[in-house]
């Protein structure tokens, strides 16, 4: 971790928000509903949590295109 707590605090946000994400997204797939997760924030949110991750090759990717949030993964 890093020891700026507003960093820590950041991160922490951007783990929430994929793993609410990823629960969302299986459930409402089932369903036949779709979400649009396309919103500016939340897609800067998740770009950052795979640049934490050290996945830089994930970032010029939408949520709904990587294996870890598509439905049944």
């Amino acid at each position: 971790m890093c020891p700026h707590s507003e960093v820590n605090d950041l991160i922490l946000k951007v783990e929430n928000t994929c793993v609410v994400h990823n629960e969302l997204q299986k459930e409402c797939s089932t369903m036949g509903v779709l979400l649009n997760w396309f919103s500016v924030e939340y897609l800067a949110l998740f770009r950052l949590h795979h640049l934490v991750k050290g996945q830089p090759e994930l970032l010029h990717l939408s949520p709904l295109e990587t294996p870890s949030v598509r439905a049944g993964s």
